[in-house]
């Protein structure tokens, strides 16, 4: 799955925050992502992301995806998946001349952590 940061926000945060957390549901596959640790894996990761962004760097970033990939099959056999999580997307990164925290991908990239954390209490 590619997650547009700004387009999360904007889906999850005006329109409809339920459309989104049932598209997050079926990504991971229901409840097996979730008994499975998949969704805190994706997490874990995420968190660590949202890390590099409390406190300022050398770029903002505008229009910039996450992909979240991890092998369904091995979760369906009842392996443990490997899980990735990558900022990708970097053609709207602009120098951060003034040196202020990057507040708009921050906040994107919070509401997507909050959204996964209400998967995770799915059942």
């Amino acid at each position: 799955i590619i997650i547009d940061i700004s387009e999360f926000l904007v889906k999850y945060v005006l329109i409809n925050d339920w459309w989104c957390l049932v598209e997050l549901y079926q990504f991971v596959n229901g409840e097996l992502g979730i008994k499975s640790g998949l969704v805190d894996s994706i997490l874990k990761r995420l968190k660590e992301i949202s890390s590099w962004f409390e406190y300022p760097i050398s770029y903002k970033f505008y229009g910039c995806s996450i992909l979240i990939v991890y092998d369904a099959e091995c979760l369906i056999n009842g392996k443990d998946p490997e899980v990735r999580v990558k900022m990708i997307d970097f053609s709207h990164a602009v120098p951060n001349t003034k040196k202020e925290k990057d507040e708009n991908y921050a906040t994107g990239l919070k509401k997507l952590i909050e959204a996964f954390q209400k998967v995770a209490i799915f059942q």
